[in-house]
């Protein structure tokens, strides 16, 4: 059975899952599924109409410590979840990957760095079941010249302008309800200026979790 992975810009997600779905084949994508709900569910009914398996490659949830942290909470280390914080605040102006990050066609970065957020939400904490959430654009422009991307953007470098206009939102503020009753409050800040942010604790009735950093092997 053929398996197709799927590393192509987010815009062309939907388009290429449909493509690979009516060849017969299985899909794996990586995040985010793509930019619009529609997109999300034609990928959905592309790959169940042909009787073919979607995954999304969400890799925040296989992080040995992010494992870790959800045996622990199955296994009523801080007793039954009530309720979760999770801040990420930083970037200020800078671009800190390809100008791509930056545009609504291709997600916008809360979509992009945002959704690995909302995995873990799921992962370890449970569905939400309501969202009650406001969202602003407060950096419109992005500065490549003065900025340092990550790593693994690095081979972006020839290819960004000096600044980038950002069309999608960059603050996120979320409150949400569970489907099991507890409630979670959820603040991605893409362009926060200052020192950076990041904050994830889960409160339960017999005690907390404050999660490490993702992919660094900061235990919970």
């Amino acid at each position: 059975m053929a398996v197709v992975d799927i590393v192509a810009a987010v815009s062309a997600h939907h388009t290429l899952t449909q493509v690979a779905a009516a060849a017969g084949a299985h899909v794996l994508c990586e995040k985010p599924m793509a930019p619009t709900v529609a997109a999300c569910r034609a990928m959905q009914q592309a790959a169940a109409g042909a009787g073919r398996l979607l995954s999304i490659a969400e890799n925040y949830r296989r992080d040995p410590m992010t494992r870790l942290a959800a045996a622990l909470l199955q296994a009523g280390a801080i007793g039954e979840v009530r309720s979760f914080v999770d801040l990420k605040a930083s970037g200020g102006n800078s671009g800190v990957a390809g100008a791509w990050r930056y545009r609504r066609s291709e997600g916008g970065p809360i979509l992009e760095a945002g959704v690995h957020r909302t995995d873990l939400h799921l992962y370890l904490c449970g569905p939400a079941a309501k969202v009650l959430a406001a969202q602003r654009l407060h950096e419109p422009l992005r500065d490549f010249a003065g900025s340092k991307l990550k790593v693994f953007h690095d081979h972006y470098v020839d290819d960004n302008p000096e600044v980038q206009e950002l069309d999608a939102p960059d603050l996120l503020m979320a409150l949400i309800e569970l489907g099991s009753g507890a409630v979670g409050q959820w603040t991605y800040d893409d362009g926060a200026h200052g020192p950076a942010a990041a904050s994830f604790v889960i409160y339960g009735s017999e005690g907390q979790m404050t999660l490490g950093g993702v992919n660094r092997g900061d235990p919970p």
